[in-house]
């Protein structure tokens, strides 16, 4: 007899370390603000109304995604602002390009040590065997292998 399952058991660890946490959240947030004021005061003073809608779009974009509380949607929204239209200050994209990948990196660390995925497959389930085949199992045996699949043989180490 199988293990009882836990339904939401695989889906928590497959998630893991998707979760945004509280400083993060606020880094992100603080990140936002500063490209929209800094977007403002950088095309307002060149003149630049389509690059001031497309910069504070992204940066609204940021703060939104902040919201949803996961790790991916925030470092591509922080990434997103990195390639904002900065025009001759693109060095000030960096700073969400590390957000970015300081996220990503903590998304992966925090679910490589989850460990891996239960897996879903149940071994009491026959789904592979077809009434009215050849291959289905017959009474009280195993299956017959497919023609085309062959098992490795192993060599002997010398």
């Amino acid at each position: 007899m199988a293990p009882a399952r836990q339904p939401g058991l695989s889906n928590l660890r497959r998630n893991a370390g998707a979760t945004l946490q509280p400083a993060e959240r606020r880094w992100a947030l603080l990140g936002a603000g500063a490209a929209a004021v800094g977007f403002t005061a950088l095309n307002l003073s060149l003149h630049s109304p389509s690059h001031l809608a497309l910069g504070l779009v992204f940066s609204a974009l940021l703060a939104a995604s902040t919201f949803t509380g996961n790790r991916l949607v925030v470092a591509v929204g922080a990434v997103l602002v990195g390639f904002g239209p900065w025009n001759f200050l693109f060095i000030a994209g960096g700073p969400f390009y590390v957000l970015g990948l300081v996220l990503l990196y903590r998304a992966r660390r925090e679910q490589e040590a989850a460990g891996p995925a239960p897996d879903d497959s149940d071994d009491d389930d026959d789904d592979d065997a077809e009434v009215g085949t050849d291959d289905a199992a017959p009474e009280g045996g195993r299956a017959k292998p497919h023609p085309r699949s062959k098992k490795k043989k192993r060599r002997k180490p010398r």
